[in-house]
């Protein structure tokens, strides 16, 4: 048992050893920082917590009825933008919501 911990006392006092944890942990937080970002095409936490806030009172079928009518909506508005993009591209856009 003396002779790990020696080598964990050799390892633990080299100089590259501190200089490696930090980048590691830097590291770690950078990629913690950047996962928890919305990116382009996803809702902000915010959006989940209005949602959540909304549901919270409502019983199982009205929640079902809530959110088919939010997702209705939300479906109709891509239609809308994506007539307007081809009405912009002159009839040339993408047709995958018709």
């Amino acid at each position: 048992m003396s002779l790990f911990f020696a080598e964990l006392r050799k390892v633990w006092g080299s100089r590259v050893f501190p200089a490696l944890l930090a980048i590691l942990a830097a590291a770690n937080l950078l990629l913690l920082w950047m996962g928890t970002r919305p990116t382009a095409k996803q809702p902000p936490a915010s959006a989940y917590r209005a949602v959540g806030a909304e549901l919270s009172d409502k019983t199982l079928e009205e929640k079902g009825t809530f959110l088919h009518d939010k997702y209705t909506e939300i479906e109709s508005l891509v239609k809308i933008g994506q007539y307007y993009r081809e009405q912009a591209y002159g009839g040339y856009g993408l047709t995958q919501y018709r």
